[in-house]
């Protein structure tokens, strides 16, 4: 009888510790867990780019055990789901800092009218054991053809333009200013490529004008402002077209000195 309860004791007291034990090991993983928030992804990306062309990303991650001093993210892969996805790229690549935020270049596919999803792979390391924990988040951008404005200018004159401004309009709004400098008696070509995810059809208006803080550079007929009208939606101007504006400029140099005679000194007698 006595052998029977100390029996039944020592088993109470084995399954006592296994459910402390247990309940310990618990505790320790939950503490564990609870040291570490999850990790959140954030992108600032726009929401379409031109075929071909680089679009800027700014990625932003928090959380995970690099929230230990001396932890660190890195930026592990940017991946790519699109219908045609020729030409994708992105860099720089292998990044990692403490801070959790990388800048990136998405070179965007050369296939226009998709939507390309990207998805970006982060990882949060801590630094005294290199525990890790991973995080994705994905996004989309839609993939359009530019409209490519082109303005070709000249120096006609003979001394040279420095610092002159020109500004694409497009229906009165600004969209791009540029400045460059003109030596005498040659010519540049001012481009710029427009992108749009929507546009309505109808009529449009581009505006190219130059501005000369010396005052010379004019266009041919004197002013400094060359406008044409394009269609979108008329067969005869579909976007995606090239548009080139042929802006002729001529230099007009204002002679602020006059030749002067060398002065005859009256001789004295």
């Amino acid at each position: 009888m006595r052998l029977a309860r100390a029996a039944r004791a020592l088993a109470l007291l084995v399954l006592t510790l296994m459910v402390t034990s247990s309940l310990v090991a618990m505790a320790n993983l939950s503490a564990e867990a609870a040291t570490y928030s999850a990790i959140t992804i954030r992108v600032d990306h726009p929401s379409y780019g031109a075929v071909s062309t680089q679009v800027p990303l700014v990625i932003t991650a928090r959380g995970g055990p690099a929230e230990d001093i001396g932890g660190n993210y890195s930026l592990t892969d940017i991946t790519v789901s699109a219908t045609n996805s020729t030409g994708f790229d992105w860099s720089p690549k292998n990044q990692m800092n403490e801070l959790g935020v990388f800048k990136v270049n998405i070179t965007m596919p050369s296939v226009a009218n998709q939507t390309i999803k990207l998805t970006v792979n982060v990882t949060s390391t801590e630094w005294k054991e290199g525990k890790q924990t991973y995080a994705s988040t994905t996004f989309s951008i839609k993939v359009v053809m530019p409209v490519m404005i082109k303005a070709k200018v000249y120096n006609l004159g003979a001394v040279d333009a420095q610092n002159v401004t020109a500004r694409f309009y497009i229906d009165g709004d600004l969209i791009k200013t540029q400045i460059f400098n003109l030596s005498a008696g040659k010519y540049t070509n001012l481009t710029y490529n427009w992108t749009f995810a929507n546009l309505r059809q109808g009529q449009h208006t581009i505006t190219v004008t130059v501005d000369d803080p010396a005052e010379l550079v004019e266009f041919s007929d004197g002013n400094n402002v060359m406008t044409q009208v394009i269609y979108f939606g008329s067969p005869g101007n579909p976007v995606g077209a090239v548009l080139t504006m042929v802006l002729i400029i001529v230099a007009v140099l204002f002679v602020l000195t006059y030749l002067q005679k060398p002065v005859r000194r009256t001789k004295k007698f």
